[in-house]
């Protein structure tokens, strides 16, 4: 039976992703970038290369987070959150060259802007901070674009990778950022992964993006 654009919309379809699964994107970049490839105009294929599966035992929110890449090795992010009773929202996003690191790291370096400002500068345990609620960007042309903070606030999950490459019992925390100005990418997302015991909070990645149509995405099974 041929997979629907319908399909496409229910969280079963993403829940079935798997490593080294194929994701076809056929957007007009997309196809843009295959055309200039010499790939043909049927948009680029993406292969999974790992996941991250987020899970809110509370609300049953669930957050499906792979690292996808083409042949020229380029590497996407697809972002599937899934909310009872709602469609699935699905993501591209790509890594810009920025600040990458711990919490302690960031700090250490002063990559501070994503962070609210603590009460006691002088004495504070970077696992309390707060992550702000709105972020400057400059893009290519150094235009200032601001993200906001989502009404949700920061999320928090339970995490678990495919491949493994820890046995620690990992905490995901999602930051979602949107703006309203004229851009590619209107969507930021900072993702940060630990564990409990880590007194030097978890890697963050700050990413940008932007909402898939359902006809412009599929997945083929490897």
């Amino acid at each position: 039976m041929a997979i629907t654009v319908e399909d496409r919309t229910k969280h079963k379809y993403w829940e079935n992703l798997k490593v080294d699964d194929i994701v076809r994107l056929s957007d007009k970049q997309a196809i843009e970038y295959s055309m200039k490839q010499g790939w043909g105009p049927d948009g680029v294929a993406y292969t999974v290369k790992n996941m991250k599966e987020l899970d809110d035992l509370d609300s049953g929110v669930k957050v499906i987070y792979a690292e996808i890449e083409d042949q020229n090795e380029d590497v996407l992010y697809l972002f599937t959150k899934l909310v009872s009773g709602t469609d699935s929202d699905v993501r591209i996003y790509w890594m810009p060259n920025g600040p990458t690191g711990t919490r302690k790291d960031l700090i250490d370096s002063e990559t501070v802007f994503m962070f609210q400002q603590p009460e006691n500068e002088e004495d504070f345990d970077v696992r309390d901070l707060a992550y702000t609620t709105q972020i400057p960007y400059y893009d290519n042309d150094n235009n200032e674009i601001i993200y906001k903070l989502k009404g949700m606030g920061e999320q928090h999950y339970k995490c678990q990778e495919t491949p493994a490459i820890s046995d620690d019992d990992l905490i995901a925390t999602l930051v979602e950022y949107i703006t309203d100005e004229e851009t590619d990418n209107p969507e930021m997302l900072l993702l940060e992964i630990g564990t409990t015991e880590s007194e030097y909070g978890g890697v963050i990645e700050l990413l940008l993006g932007a909402s898939v149509d359902y006809n412009d995405i599929e997945l083929l099974k490897k």
